[in-house]
């Protein structure tokens, strides 16, 4: 599991590099406290089963599975920016629609 996850790390940072769109949202997602991190799970739990929720411990597991369950794309920013609302992070919405156009 920790080779996985030193993989991981990899191949997101390297698409940081790459892909701005990437390298906001995971700029967005890492001021996100656990509490944050908490409260956005379980607004994940009515779309994708449960034990996919519950395994993701840090910003790069959320923004990934949000990716694959087809949540957030660089044309649909929608679901984040509820998710940050509903944490109470207004200030990384505002920060959300200033870098990224919320469709």
């Amino acid at each position: 599991m920790m080779i996985n996850n030193y993989i991981f790390t990899i191949v997101i940072s390297i698409l940081e590099s790459l892909d701005p769109f990437v390298r906001k949202c995971l700029a967005i997602l890492k001021q996100c406290t656990s509490k944050d991190l908490k409260e956005m799970k379980l607004r994940l739990q009515d779309v994708i089963p449960e034990m996919k929720v519950e395994k993701v411990g840090a910003p790069y597991e959320l923004f990934s599975l949000m990716v694959d369950a087809k949540l957030l794309s660089p044309d649909n920013l929608s679901h984040l920016d509820d998710m940050l609302s509903s944490a109470g992070r207004q200030d990384l919405r505002q920060q959300l629609e200033g870098e990224l156009k919320i469709a």
